[in-house]
């Protein structure tokens, strides 16, 4: 099955490779280990430019992941009040509590749970993920989402807070079933560390997810009937508008889709 998520995924031709995300509780047999400490986010840009997959743990993470993903416990109250302090100072949120209030409310993963992650590109990918990450720009972004919602009309969400996004981004979309986004340009974690330029739209597809959004990728149109210009597509629209006129009717709205351009 994971190679098809590949095949789907090169056809968006992304400018940064997705990635497959898988969680061990015990240390994967047949993965190298990572030989770097740097902060979780950063795991995934290593990913996307690596020949071959690898795992790391608590020690390789130097910021808030292992947190999120339970590889350690929450912070005390008494850490949350000097985060606290730190976000009010640094002019992220209005006073200490706010921010406090922010590390309190985190998602995370049950602290034992996950010991080791393992991260690979989604094109050489032989695992089944627990989620797939992808960072792409609004009209890729417009798909994937669209894929997200197309067979069961699931409204979007998009989850997140200026700091601390690998809760949201890892461990929400795992404890929600649901598909998150955000904009990296809303990061400050992102923003200060240059790791993706901005205005890109990152996406966290949890394993609850994924073989849905893939089937919906194979079998929906990339590009809605409103927006193609062939003769077909054109003419359907024509056939189409008799029922936009009679909703109009309906709820006493002149709006007509096919003469408003």
């Amino acid at each position: 099955m994971y190679e098809k998520y590949g095949e789907l995924m090169k056809k968006f031709m992304f400018d940064f490779p997705p990635v497959a995300v898988k969680f061990y509780k015990e240390k994967p047999e047949g993965v190298k280990r990572l030989d770097k400490r740097m902060p979780f986010c950063k795991f995934v840009k290593e990913t996307q430019f690596a020949q071959e997959k690898f795992y790391i743990d608590a020690k390789n993470d130097t910021c808030f992941g292992k947190m999120s993903l339970g590889m350690i416990k929450k912070p005390s109250a008494g850490v949350a009040q000097l985060a606290g302090i730190m976000g009010a100072g640094y002019g992220i949120y209005g006073s200490p509590m706010a921010c406090k209030n922010l590390y309190e409310s985190l998602p995370a993963l049950e602290p034992g749970t996950v010991n080791y992650v393992v991260f690979c590109r989604c094109g050489i990918c032989d695992f089944e993920p627990d989620l797939v990450l992808v960072f792409c720009d609004a009209r890729q972004a417009d798909i994937i989402m669209r894929a997200s919602c197309y067979l069961t009309g699931e409204v979007w969400e998009s989850k997140s807070a200026p700091v601390v996004n690998c809760a949201w981004m890892y461990a929400y979309p795992i404890l929600s079933g649901k598909v998150n986004y955000m904009l990296t340009s809303m990061s400050l974690d992102l923003k200060v560390r240059k790791s993706y330029p901005d205005n890109l739209v990152m996406v966290s597809i949890p394993g609850q997810k994924i073989e849905e959004v893939m089937q919906a990728l194979e079998t929906m149109p990339w590009v809605t009937l409103p927006l193609r210009k062939d003769k077909a597509s054109l003419d359907n629209m024509k056939f189409r508008r008799k029922f936009f006129v009679k909703m109009g009717q309906i709820f006493g709205s002149e709006f007509d889709p096919h003469s408003d351009k």
